[in-house]
């Protein structure tokens, strides 16, 4: 047998990107994919897109991992003096909210899908959004997995620099050990302040209830609500 060439040797040193999410591929309905096929190109946004034409900067909510879509249609339709971007990788609820925006023909409702840290890492929105909510999150509660969850230390930098002065964000869990673990790492970093919602000076937003916190209050598992604000100076 002869001698390995050197292409056959070599070894990628690249550290392997941890993500918060797994990608989970789900059966397409035939609604769903003529929506991702049809929709897209009319309601969806490029991961690089700049700030649509006509919404003003300050004005711009996000949700990031918004499931099936149907708490942000919700809130959209409900603050239509707000403009709403939902962020997920989930196609089939990508296509089902895509069918929900035509439908009911809501034009404050854009869709991206792709990665939201790496949308949050985009320059074109620093000091742009009003809020920005994560709710109930995969919680990953094996310790094992802790640094997949996506509430790190980069993640908070992201925050702080898309943010208006005055803007918040919301996260939701209903796993206590994780939204205790999100209280203290917010208390190690200076960008943003965990407050009271009544004590944030800008408009805040109702959340809807979600299918995740039925699913966990039927498990008996306790609901957290955390509101951090950026300061205005």
């Amino acid at each position: 047998m002869g001698e390995p060439s050197n292409h056959s040797l070599k070894v990628s040193h690249q550290p392997r990107k941890v993500r918060s999410f797994v990608r989970r591929t789900g059966r397409l309905t035939r609604g769903q994919k003529q929506s991702l096929d049809y929709l897209f190109p009319k309601f969806g946004l490029a991961m690089d897109a700049p700030l649509p034409d006509n919404w003003q900067p300050g004005q711009v909510v996000v949700e990031i991992g918004f499931g099936m879509g149907d708490a942000l249609h919700q809130l959209a339709s409900a603050y239509p003096q707000f403009n709403f971007i939902g962020i997920d990788v989930h196609r089939p609820g990508i296509g089902h909210l895509l069918n929900r925006i035509e439908s009911s023909g809501i034009k404050n409702l854009r869709l991206i899908e792709g990665d939201a840290m790496e949308w949050l890492n985009q320059t074109q929105w620093h000091q742009s959004l009003h809020a920005v909510l994560l709710w109930f999150p995969d919680p990953w509660p094996k310790k094992r997995h802790h640094k997949r969850r996506i509430v790190q230390t980069e993640f908070l930098q992201h925050l702080s620099e898309v943010l208006k002065p005055g803007g918040y964000w919301h996260f939701a869990s209903d796993w206590i050990p994780y939204a205790d673990a999100v209280k203290e790492r917010i208390g190690r970093q200076h960008q943003l302040q965990l407050i009271p919602p009544e004590q944030i000076q800008t408009e805040v937003l109702r959340r809807p209830t979600t299918k995740f916190e039925q699913r966990g209050m039927a498990l008996g598992h306790q609901i957290t609500d955390l509101y951090c604000l950026k300061p205005t100076c």
